[in-house]
């Protein structure tokens, strides 16, 4: 080794293509230590001589080197050429496998050219390399998209399709494989002259479809079935498949079956026997095997009665495009079987859809039960009148009979709670146009007509269908309405929503920054939690109230202690906004307090509040001892109940 080094070091700087020559001689020789130093000079020479020499002997390099060669692949086309030209040596296979594994498809007419010229090992090779880097133009390998860019992929289809044409110039049907393969990209001189019946490739490729033996040639089976050479072929293909169970490989390109002229063939059918292996098959397929075999099973010439049968039973399956495309085949089936006389099937077929789990399918199904006016149309309303989706709700409702939306809205200011929830809700439940009655009564201009609009949208949680119109109301001149329209935003599901009523915390108007902080009670961030802690000092007793109820939910020892100084704030309508948070969180922690005030406060309008809170307190609980007062307190609590019943 110190001699080769040493020569080496000779050699440095001498530019002669001898020496290059030399080196490559020397590739077909060396080994270890010796082979990887050889190397590495020649690559830092970069002469053409010694890269030659590389390629020539790349089966006898180290695998680092061969990674070096393929990283470099694009750089050494004259290289590549020139070793694919150099019978009786190991260049000609060395370029094959370059070719494949850097998937270099700018150099497939070499490969075009070992499958025309070379030896029988080398067109074997020569078909090999086709078949590889045509599965990895499309993904074949892992079920995903292609790893060679489409640009890149059309040397390769070219090449191919050159092959298929001069098929008599090779006979070797690998190359046929590596067009199905690419079938999908577009194979049109191929397609051309299999269409000519006396075509040297028409007779091997037809054994093929008929075997089905390769993965390649089944995922071409449906492209094929629409060149008239091949149609029956490929149809003794599919029948074969089923029977022994392995047709979901044909339904990787099943959009295929769009052609006109495969539809052509299959319409020409009079049976479809041996044509349909039956749901079972789609077990072991993916997701878009399976929407092939819906769009099969509507091609293929079955009875339609049959065909609805089979159709009923995608309902059990999780895939929704897959039940949407079973949807739409029944609806066409119906609008081209009503022509001839009742088809109550397939409308008891469409109607099992219309309780779908997906809310496009069943409002689809219940669209047509409705416009064919089913037989069974009033017991599918009645059933789907609740479903969990509100627009198939809505449409059930409209067709049930809807409740008056006036009866609602004049009695709204009458009702309580409880009864406005109610009635809300069945109302929205069964009426399609209830948004469209609210959005025209919250257009109106008149104030008091709007107020009530979005204390409806508040208090039925309808904000995000009302999104728009209620961040315009936030900017209102009338500040009732502003502050209304915030506390609605509550009800919104937006980023957008939730800005405007974080900004709205710090409103000049009292009524419109409480309303922000009833509002912003959903949102948890540390920044929003210390603007309420702020707003527990506020000068405002409502913005204060109200900020501490919303901080009661996730800091309620700060939220009690800001609470027992707003109950002794020496401001009346502080210690009253307090006493009105107890009564309505049922705030028994305080108990005590609120029965002190009800006693020693020293004003009126307090203590009345006060008492109400204490008689409120005690009505919750089932006995005093739950509210924690001592006897003394409870009985002086009970006193002035007494005492104000008796009055």
């Amino acid at each position: 080794m110190a001699s080769n080094t040493a020569v080496m070091e000779a050699v440095q700087g001498v530019e002669d293509v001898v020496v290059d020559r030399a080196m490559a001689a020397a590739l077909g020789t060396a080994s270890g230590d010796e082979l990887m130093v050889l190397c590495n000079e020649i690559l830092k020479r970069r002469r053409g001589e010694g890269i030659l020499g590389m390629i020539l002997y790349y089966h006898r390099l180290p695998d680092v080197m061969k990674g070096r060669i393929l990283g470099m692949v694009n750089r050494l086309f004259t290289p590549l050429r020139q070793a694919a030209s150099r019978r009786n040596t190991e260049g000609p296979a060395n370029v094959l496998d370059i070719v494949r594994e850097a998937k270099a498809t700018r150099l497939s007419y070499l490969v075009g050219e070992q499958l025309r010229h070379g030896t029988d090992v080398l067109r074997d090779a020569a078909a090999y390399t086709f078949v590889e880097l045509a599965k990895d133009c499309v993904g074949a390998r892992h079920g995903i998209g292609g790893t060679i860019e489409p640009e890149s992929a059309a040397y390769l289809q070219k090449v191919v399709d050159e092959s298929v044409v001069l098929y008599d110039s090779h006979m070797h049907p690998g190359v046929l494989v590596a067009m199905c393969g690419l079938i999908s990209k577009g194979m049109s001189e191929a397609s051309h002259v299999l269409s000519v019946r006396g075509h040297a490739a028409v007779g091997p490729i037809q054994s093929l479809l008929r075997q089905g033996d390769d993965v390649e040639v089944r995922r071409a089976t449906f492209a094929m079935m629409g060149i008239s050479t091949l149609s029956n072929a490929a149809l003794d293909g599919i029948k074969q498949a089923i029977a022994i169970g392995r047709f979901k490989d044909y339904l990787d390109h099943w959009e295929m079956l769009e052609m006109g002229r495969v539809r052509d063939k299959l319409e020409l059918l009079r049976s479809c026997e041996g044509l349909w292996p039956g749901w079972v098959a789609m077990e072991g397929m993916n997701e878009h095997q399976r929407r092939g075999m819906v769009t099969w099973l509507d091609l293929i010439p079955m009875r339609w009665l049959e065909k609805v049968e089979q159709l009923k039973q995608l309902t059990r399956w999780d895939d929704t495009g897959l039940r949407l495309m079973g949807l739409r085949i029944l609806l066409r089936i119906a609008q081209e079987e009503s022509k001839h006389g009742p088809c109550e099937a397939v409308h008891d077929a469409i109607a099992e859809f219309s309780m779908d789990r997906d809310e496009q399918v069943a409002r689809i199904a219940l669209w047509h039960l409705i416009g064919c006016k089913y037989s069974g149309l009033a017991k599918i309303l009645a059933s789907v009148v609740n479903s969990e989706h509100e627009s198939v709700r809505h449409l059930a409702g409209r067709h049930l009979g809807p409740l008056g939306f006036k009866r609602l809205w004049d009695h709204w200011s009458k009702m309580d709670h409880k009864k406005r929830m109610a009635a809300g809700r069945a109302l929205i439940k069964i009426s399609p146009r209830f948004h469209v009655y609210l959005d025209e009564m919250l257009r109106k201009s008149d104030v008091q007509t709007k107020l009530r609009s979005i204390s409806m949208i508040d208090l039925l949680g309808q904000g995000d269908f009302f999104e728009r119109k209620l961040i315009q109301l936030t900017y209102h001149m009338d500040n009732q309405v502003r502050a209304s329209a915030v506390k609605a935003l509550g009800t919104v599901e937006s980023h957008e929503a939730a800005k405007i009523i974080e900004t709205s915390l710090s409103h000049t108007d009292d009524r419109v920054r409480a309303n922000a902080i009833e509002a912003v009670a959903a949102i948890q961030t540390p920044e929003v939690i210390a603007r309420l802690m702020g707003l527990t000092h506020d000068d405002a007793n409502r913005s204060r109230a109200n900020a501490i109820g919303v901080l009661m939910q996730n800091r309620p020892e700060d939220a009690l202690v800001e609470l027992r100084r707003m109950l002794i704030d020496n401001r009346a309508s502080h210690r009253v906004s307090a006493l009105w948070l107890v009564e309505v969180l049922g705030l028994v922690e305080v108990a005590k307090d609120v029965v002190e005030m009800s006693v020693s406060d020293p004003e009126q309008i307090v203590q009345e509040r006060a008492d109400r809170v204490v008689r409120e307190l005690m009505r919750m609980m089932n006995d005093s001892g739950e509210l924690g007062l001592t006897e003394d307190e409870a009985g002086a609590s009970e006193a002035f109940v007494t005492e104000e019943s008796a009055s």
